[in-house]
């Protein structure tokens, strides 16, 4: 098994390597002619890198020792001593394998590598369909995933949600190709891993119910969200009806409602509108260029509104499990940046930007 620090420091490894492509590519493109596209292609990173790095993250994720993540701990105990998995759990999906693999192999490291390679094999079609509809390189894809915090969490501590919203966003994909079958197939695995896949699920049912409402208006909702959040209006003010509801469905997660302190910083959180109006900024500059333009919209339209009820979290315990319904669709709003035909040097300050934060996030922070 990996222990921990041999687990980050090979992880780092691996995304420096993958930056490297990605910067070399950049370069050559900027050097190159714009118009001189058959020539561009040449540098075109082949597919089979990503599987590459793909794999070696899904081995190096699964053979971690028990300690690396804390949920891959608290998975191991329910493994050890749950005797019935799958009884009176809401989250079915992710017991089901875990009980499955008890019985067939009876190796906890099997099951994490089998829950390893399943998320990353997730992922990977959803880069794949996200760089096709934004006609985009799929190892940008990649890179713009492992560039985020928020992407080794939850492949390594916060896997059921992780899963879930690898789903949830596989599923989005298939919209451009009007495949709903997939999408339905997709958000059903979704709540399977994680039942709170149903607030993202409604969000964007609201979106698409209300598609005549413009833009603008989900822009000023996410500047109010910060606003109410500043002046402490959060869900604690909605929480008896939110306890009843979870209450009712046996959901342990009604103990994030508690707004005694329990160790994790609540409250107004500077730091998240920082990083969620950055990439709001970003993605209203990029709108309008990409071909799959109502498509492009409707992930926006989706972002501020998944911020909104983010800020509106600030005053309750792990309020980033919400963060993460906004910060998946970062990963494919920001891929038309990558556009072969997109400017270079645009594409290159995002590069750095995404680079930058990963050296915060991950060596500094």
């Amino acid at each position: 098994m990996i222990n921990s620090d041999t687990f980050y420091f090979l992880y780092s490894i691996i995304y420096f390597v993958a930056a490297y492509f990605c910067f070399i590519f950049l370069m050559k493109s900027i050097m190159l002619p714009r118009t001189n596209h058959r020539y561009i292609n040449k540098f075109a990173l082949p597919e089979g890198l990503v599987v590459i790095f793909l794999l070696l993250l899904a081995v190096l994720v699964g053979f971690r020792e028990f300690n690396v993540g804390t949920d891959t701990g608290n998975y191991y105990r329910a493994w050890l001593y749950d005797h019935n998995l799958v009884e009176g759990r809401s989250d079915f999906a992710f017991y089901y394998i875990m009980a499955l693999v008890r019985d067939l192999f009876d190796s906890y490291q099997v099951f994490l590598i089998i829950i390893s390679c399943l998320f990353y094999a997730v992922n990977y079609k959803a880069f794949k369909n996200y760089s096709r509809c934004f006609e985009a390189n799929i190892l940008f894809v990649l890179f713009v995933f492992a560039s985020l915090f928020f992407s080794l969490s939850t492949s390594i501590n916060i896997v059921r949600q992780g899963l879930s919203l690898s789903f949830l966003f596989l599923g989005l994909s298939y919209i451009p190709d009007r495949n709903r079958s997939a999408l339905i197939l997709c958000c059903i695995a979704s709540i399977g891993f994680h039942v709170t896949a149903i607030i993202p699920i409604l969000l964007l049912w609201f979106v698409h119910k209300f598609n005549k409402i413009q833009l603008k208006h989900y822009v000023i909702l996410f500047f109010i969200g910060i606003l109410l959040s500043y002046l402490e209006f959060s869900i604690l003010n909605f929480s008896s009806l939110i306890e009843t509801i979870l209450t009712g469905v046996n959901d342990k997660r009604v103990s994030y409602l508690d707004s005694r302190d329990f160790g994790y910083k609540v409250g107004f959180r500077l730091d998240f509108v920082v990083f969620n109006t950055i990439f709001l900024v970003l993605f209203l500059m990029i709108r309008g260029k990409p071909k799959n333009n109502i498509f492009y919209d409707y992930l926006l339209k989706y972002y501020c509104l998944s911020s909104f009820l983010f800020f509106m979290a600030f005053q309750i315990s792990f309020s980033d499990r919400t963060g993460l319904f906004s910060w998946f669709a970062i990963v494919p709003l920001i891929t038309p940046v990558f556009n072969k035909f997109f400017d270079k040097k645009a594409s290159l300050s995002v590069f750095l930007l995404l680079f930058c934060l990963y050296i915060y996030f991950f060596l500094i922070k």
